[in-house]
Formats: structure tokens, sequence, C-alpha cells
């Protein structure tokens, strides 16, 4: 997940969600029903307000649906079920992602797609890029299409960013905090972002 300059890869950022102490997740097969499931790996017990919600690549809600969450310490709780056709409300599956939040809880989005990445018809995206070398920060906001796999490269080792490799629906914007191993400054000049799609 590190490479030889210390660098995180893109496993290294994924891994930091399935393995977070609460995971909301989908078990889902192609044309089957979406079984949603909610993971309390703390001692705590949690409580809260789970949410499905289905939208295009263009950014149009078709569906949400929400669910009340009751899951005690180091329990995996299944919340329920929803058909793929119904989700999808008539568009096509390899056109819509799927978003799973939680209120009240420190749990991360998670996005799904009902098809394998080769089928996904991805529209070409546009980002708007605001670097701020001062701050040390970088601002991404996606165009009017989803924006598949956003990558921040600055070809310096020891770099830590807060997040990478993330996915944005349309007019989302994300603010990365960028930092150097050693707490030096990082210098921007070589700053590259880009998109999958």
């Amino acid at each position: 997940m590190i490479d030889y300059e210390l660098l995180p890869k893109a496993s290294f950022y994924y891994a930091r969600k399935f393995f977070h102490p609460i995971l909301l997740s989908i078990d889902h097969e192609p044309g089957e029903p979406l079984k949603l499931w909610v993971v309390n790996d703390t001692l705590d017990s949690y409580q809260g307000k789970v949410i499905i919600q289905v939208i295009t690549f263009d950014g149009t809600e078709v569906y949400r649906r929400d669910w009340v969450a009751e899951v005690t310490s180091n329990q995996a709780v299944f919340l329920g079920q929803a058909e793929e056709g119904e989700i999808i409300n008539g568009n096509l599956p390899e056109q819509v992602i799927v978003k799973v939040s939680a209120e009240g809880s420190a749990a991360p989005d998670n996005y799904y797609y009902l098809r394998d990445p080769k089928d996904l018809l991805l529209q070409n995206s546009q980002l708007e890029v605001v670097a701020d070398e001062e701050l040390q920060t970088v601002t991404i906001k996606a165009g009017s299409i989803l924006a598949r796999m956003v990558k921040i490269d600055l070809p310096q080792g020891r770099i830590r960013l807060s997040d990478n490799y993330f996915d944005l629906l349309p007019k989302e914007e994300r603010t990365i905090k960028v930092s150097h191993r050693d707490g030096t400054h990082v210098f921007f000049a070589e700053l590259s972002v880009s998109t999958f799609n």
C-alpha cells in the first residue's frame, strides 16, 4: 500500500474506509437486490440514520431511502434491502452511483457502482482546482459530471495527503490537506490533478 518513496497508493486510502470501525456496506450482485449492512467494531453502541441515495452521473437523485440503525458494540446488523429495478427508477445501472451515508456517526460515506468499472457509461468530467501553497491545501470541485478516481500527484517523496483517489459527485467540492512527513513546506510547482474520466 506504500511505494518505495513512502507515498500511499490508492489501496491505502480505500483501506481506511473498509477498515473503519463503523462501516456502511452494501452486498450486491448485478440484477439482484441491494442488501444494506452496518458493521460496528467499536465498544460503543451506534444509533442513527443510514441513508441510501441513487444518483445519476449527471447529478440527478433518482432514489432515496432512510433506515433507522441501532447497532450494539462489536456487531453487524442487516438493515434491509432494495430491489435494483426500483432504485434505478428507469435509468441504466451503468449510469448511476449509490451513496450510503450515516447521520450521527463518523462513518465515512461509501460509494457503490452497480456494474463493473469496464461497463460504466462514464462521460468526460471537468475539475476546478484551487491550489493554495501557503495554506498547503488543494480544493477540487467537480463539474456537471461525476468525477471518477480523482488523483492528486506531487512528485516528491514522503508527501501526505488527507485523501486521494476519491470520487466526486457533480458539483461536489473537497479540500485536501497536503503535508510532509518531516513537517517541512511542500512546494506545489509540479502539482497535477487528474480523474479517470
